[in-house]
């Protein structure tokens, strides 16, 4: 059977207040989708939902955690996240608004082996 997306795979976050200079934050842990092994290395980056530029980032330790302080200018508003590792499908989730002050746990986020492809496609005729 083939397996679900990882949007669906990865559990909904557990929003919990913390006290840090009344700033956002948001935590998880990056791990291999095969076998839930730590991936430390992975780049993880956050945006408006709307936004460009990246305005935030961090990369996971070798336990697989990262730590992210969301600049003001993010906070309120939905947030875009991706997720970027070595040997590793790009992963990208929406988020919902974080509040100042408020901390957002992830849980495990499962990333699939593979790589990025480009290039085309032609007809040979």
């Amino acid at each position: 059977s083939e397996e679900p997306p990882l949007a669906d795979r990865v559990p909904e976050p557990a929003l919990l207040p913390v006290e840090h200079d009344g700033l956002a934050s948001i935590s998880g842990r990056c791990c291999a989708a095969e076998d839930r092994a730590p991936l430390g290395g992975v780049r993880v980056r956050a945006r408006g939902a709307h936004d460009v530029p990246f305005r935030a980032s961090a990369t996971s330790d070798a336990a697989g955690r990262f730590a992210l302080a969301l600049p003001r200018k993010l906070i309120g508003q939905k947030l875009a996240i991706v997720l970027e590792g070595e040997g590793r499908i790009t992963a990208a989730r929406i988020l919902d608004a974080l509040a100042e002050g408020a901390h957002l746990e992830l849980g495990e986020l499962e990333l699939l082996r593979g790589a990025r492809c480009f290039g085309r496609v032609v007809d040979p005729e």
